[in-house]
Parts: C-alpha cells; sequence; structure tokens
C-alpha cells in the first residue's frame, strides 16, 4: 500500500468451475512499473490494461499470450509475452 510498484502475475491451469485459489502465480513482467514515476495523460495513470489469449495447438498444446501497459520507459508502452501451458489434466482447456 506503501508503493506504485507493479507487476503482472499469470495464474495458470485455472479452472473456472471452482471456487478455490490457484496454487501458484507465474510473474510475467521482467520489471517492475513504479506508476508514480511515470508521465502520461491518461487519466487514471494506472488501470487494468490488460489482455490475454490462448492458443491451442494440435496434439493438446496450449500457448498463453498477455499483453499489458508497462512504464519502465517513463512512458506506458504495450509489452507482450507469451508462455506454454502444462496442463494438469490435459485434454481440459481452463
Amino acid at each position: 500500500p506503501n508503493s506504485a510498484l507493479t507487476d503482472v502475475y499469470a495464474a495458470l491451469d485455472v479452472n473456472p468451475k471452482t471456487t478455490s485459489t490457484p496454487s501458484s502465480n507465474t510473474r510475467v513482467t521482467s520489471v517492475a512499473t513504479d506508476w508514480l514515476s511515470v508521465g502520461s495523460i491518461i487519466i487514471p495513470n494506472f488501470g487494468d490494461y490488460t489482455d490475454n489469449f490462448i492458443e491451442l495447438l494440435s496434439g493438446g498444446a496450449v500457448t498463453d499470450y498477455a499483453a499489458w501497459s508497462d512504464g519502465r520507459y517513463n512512458i506506458p508502452q504495450p509489452f507482450c509475452a507469451n508462455q506454454a501451458v502444462v496442463q494438469s489434466n490435459p485434454g481440459v482447456v481452463h
């Protein structure tokens, strides 16, 4: 609560049919953004400027893509990352 340092995390292999908390989160960003030092005309300067996409490949492979607004260069910039997802229950997409 005393900082504006933020990162983006992903909870992988989440089953939307349950109410349990994910067992782990994966950090997506490689650098935390201090939104108090980022210059921007966007109001509010920080928000949920994120998106994700899941690609299903042949053989059941899954890749998760994430995009977010990052202020590491002192101005909001679009960043993206992707990660192969190993499912605990192959054949069921969560």
